[in-house]
């Protein structure tokens, strides 16, 4: 009739893991990479991490566009799995300048535009003198740049040469004699003028050949315009000598 009895506690631990992953952002020209941080995560006691690439750290450095996955195990055998997909921006910038033209005496200003441009989202102007519009108004020939940079860090540079013609035009009028009783007439010339391309010629009695017929006294002027719209303007006064013969 003698008899024993044994009893044991059996305990049990599931305390549960829970896997959270910190640091995702967007990669840009800017941000090449990011570091993803699963230390904030919670298991049972020493837990261990493992990453989708292999990594046993807490924290890895992702420099490629993706989907990255990390496993927390806990010490109970009890995992939890947290996974982040990491993106990238890589919209590449095109810097356009529009409006050149060639500076002379009518067109002494130009503005340069580079508004037709194209970069991600709201991107930024930056002129080779400082300018950060999107125009910039020019007074005086050179090379002019702009660079043109997107809210991801991309950035590109376009420049144009702003050429200036302002060859002077030069009025000159041959032919003037004095009329008298035998030449009652003469003809003014301006064709000896010089000027940018093909001259243009105003007399200033309306009259626009390179000469003119004259059968009065008087102060005749022409104005010599060249196709760069430079101008320049001469004179002469024909005189008269009439006296009669007693």
């Amino acid at each position: 009739g003698c008899s024993d009895e044994a009893s044991v506690t059996v305990e049990q631990n599931i305390t549960h893991a829970d896997a959270v992953i910190t640091g995702n952002d967007i990669l840009t020209f800017d941000l090449t990479s990011v570091t993803l941080d699963a230390s904030s995560s919670t298991a049972d006691g020493d837990f261990t991490y493992l990453w989708s690439n292999g990594a046993t750290t807490a924290s890895i450095n992702v420099n490629e566009a993706g989907t990255y996955t990390v496993t927390i195990t806990g010490e109970n055998g009890c995992s939890d799995e947290a996974s982040v997909t990491v993106e990238k921006n890589d919209t590449t910038a095109d810097a356009v300048i529009t409006g050149n033209e060639i500076l002379n005496c009518n067109t002494t200003s130009i503005t340069l535009d580079a508004s037709t441009s194209t970069a991600d989202g709201n991107f930024t102007y930056l002129w080779s003198d400082g300018s950060t519009g999107a125009t910039l108004t020019v007074t005086a020939p050179g090379i002019y740049s702009v660079t043109v940079t997107g809210e991801n860090g991309c950035s590109d540079e376009a420049s144009v040469t702003v050429e200036q013609n302002i060859t002077p035009a030069e009025a000159a009028i041959t032919g003037n004699e004095i009329l008298t009783c035998e030449l009652t007439s003469i003809t003014l010339n301006a064709g000896s003028s010089t000027a940018d391309g093909t001259a243009s010629y105003l007399w200033n009695d309306g009259s626009t050949e390179a000469t003119l017929t004259v059968t009065a006294p008087g102060i005749y002027s022409v104005t010599v315009t060249g196709e760069n719209g430079c101008s320049d303007e001469a004179s002469v006064t024909v005189e008269q000598n009439i006296t009669h013969a007693d």
